[in-house]
């Protein structure tokens, strides 16, 4: 694969854990957005995909991906007792000082005319998992706590108030009910 690589450290299960040792992986070559070998929104997708995958894997949970890309979820959570569809974003987009800023929605592509935004309907998606890069931290969030919103805002650790979605910062146990 051009452009990819592993800049230090090598991924495997050890004293820190998988998903402290994904953090190794950094993207080399043109960041261009769009090109070959570019870091794009849909790389920055992938490693927060495989990032949840192995953080939930250290968590005890089954997790598995959906084959073909069809499907409005990115993950499937098996806790032994239930099934768990979830969508998993990442943030790095401040909007204002220690606050992250996430798309909570699905782009709908309609036949002549420009996508639209549209926020997930119950069904969908159990839960929403968003990476906020910079932190690395999870905010686990059920489809309740969304209320049809289509854009979060975030909280980060150095901010003097929780927020709105500050109860679901590492909220794993969410994922075990």
């Amino acid at each position: 694969m051009a452009g990819v690589g592993v800049a230090r450290g090598r991924v495997g299960t050890g004293k820190k854990g998988l998903s402290s040792r994904i953090q190794c992986l950094r993207i080399k070559g043109n960041r261009g957005g769009g090109r070959a070998g570019g870091y794009t929104t849909k790389r920055a997708g992938d490693i927060a995909e495989t990032a949840f995958l192995a953080r939930a894997t250290e968590e005890g949970f089954v997790a598995a991906t959906p084959y073909g890309g069809q499907s409005r979820y990115d993950v499937i959570v098996d806790n032994y007792r239930k099934r768990w569809l979830v969508q998993v974003k990442s943030t790095s987009q401040l909007c204002r000082k220690n606050v992250y800023q996430v798309r909570a929605a699905r782009q709908e592509r309609r036949r002549g005319k420009a996508p639209r935004t549209v926020g997930y309907l119950k069904g969908e998606i159990d839960f929403l998992a968003v990476y906020v890069a910079p932190e690395k931290s999870w905010n686990i969030l059920p489809w309740s706590a969304l209320r049809g919103r289509t854009v979060l805002t975030l909280n980060g650790k150095g901010h003097a108030k929780p927020g709105p979605c500050g109860e679901y910062r590492e909220a794993w146990d969410l994922l075990r009910k």
